[in-house]
């Protein structure tokens, strides 16, 4: 029986480590995604919760993304950073440290939110 649970468990410890590591959840209507590789690389797609002089944050992420363009080879930011934005980060982790080499943000269709509020407006 013990030989079985340290087969199990080798084999468990060499998938979280052999593969590209996705986690999803899910914060209200927002959907957080995260992935990182094997190569020192990370993806992440979510709502922003905190916006600092160089760092933002995700919500469902727990680090930080710090934006420091001297740290990474290419560094692009399209959109302004803004808490509830949408944002997509990709970068590299570098001693334990998340460093975004691109980052897009959706910039809400303020017209579109407009036309919603009228037309609730209009069902009162």
């Amino acid at each position: 029986m013990l030989n079985v649970l340290k087969k199990f468990l080798v084999v468990v410890i060499f998938a979280l480590f052999a593969f590209p590591t996705a986690a999803f959840a899910h914060g209200g209507d927002e959907e957080f995604r995260a992935e990182l590789d094997e190569d020192n690389e990370f993806e992440v797609r979510g709502m922003v919760t905190e916006v600092g002089d160089n760092f933002f944050t995700v919500f469902g992420f727990d680090d930080p993304i710090v934006l420091d363009p001297a740290a990474v080879e290419e560094f692009e930011i399209e959109g302004t950073l803004a808490v509830d934005a949408d944002v997509e980060a990709e970068g590299i982790i570098s001693d334990g440290t998340f460093f975004a080499e691109e980052v897009k943000v959706d910039e809400p269709d303020v017209d579109e939110d407009v036309e919603d509020v009228e037309d609730e407006e209009d069902e009162d």
